[in-house]
């Protein structure tokens, strides 16, 4: 294997470890003083609580999600307010991903495309992650299978047993989910069971993902 793809890989599993170090780190930390507001959305008013954890602004709203014939309650933590993200524009995409005969979403993206956004891609794929699936402590919220891929094939992401998944691969059984960079901050649905979450910049990224998984549990 080349220096050069080591590296990459190396570096990749560190940007990985420390990000799913400081989220524990974020989940457990007991909150001080936070603020309280209430947001009215699509489906209801969503409660949330604003907290600086290091540095960083976090919101803890309360939502409820319906899976499987039951109804449960949960906390969504999120980089942006749903008023920061409101001007974030979007299809109507969640009836493609969040459905019963769902068997595995993909969260795809160019090969080159972690190298030009570094950790603010990995925080994304993280943050829709515990979303459609679980998250780093093992709490489920919609509990479907969802794993990485890449657009494109290279060799050292082979190596690494990461798919390869586009929207010709999209199907209603197995959606797939593509990060990239565009003109736009925006959420739209490229082919059936194909999403794009397009932004403009790489730290726009996670407001982006944060509109897409407010989508998904039913703010927007």
């Amino acid at each position: 294997m080349k220096k050069k793809t080591i590296l990459m890989i190396v570096i990749f599993l560190i940007i990985v470890s420390v990000i799913v170090a400081s989220t524990v780190y974020y989940l457990k930390e007991t909150k001080s003083n936070p603020t309280y507001t209430t947001y009215k959305g699509v489906k209801g008013d969503y409660k949330y609580t604003i907290t600086n954890k290091g540095g960083i602004m976090v919101y803890d709203i309360n939502i409820n999600v319906f899976r499987n014939g039951q109804t449960s309650q949960h906390v969504l933590s999120t980089r942006y307010s749903p008023e920061q993200i409101e001007d974030v524009p979007f299809d109507d995409v969640r009836d493609k991903i969040i459905k019963e005969n769902t068997t595995m979403i993909y969260l795809s993206h160019d090969p080159d495309f972690i190298v030009d956004s570094g950790k603010y891609s990995v925080l994304a794929q993280l943050e829709i992650n515990r979303v459609t699936g679980c998250d780093v402590l093992g709490v489920c919220l919609f509990g479907f299978p969802t794993k990485n891929a890449v657009t494109k094939e290279r060799d050292d992401y082979t190596a690494v047993n990461i798919h390869e998944k586009n929207c010709d691969d999209a199907t209603a059984n197995e959606p797939v989910i593509i990060l990239q960079f565009g003109k736009e901050n925006r959420i739209y649905e490229q082919k059936p069971y194909c999403i794009i979450l397009e932004s403009k910049t790489k730290e726009e990224l996670l407001k982006v993902a944060d509109k897409f998984i407010m989508h998904l549990v039913g703010i927007f």
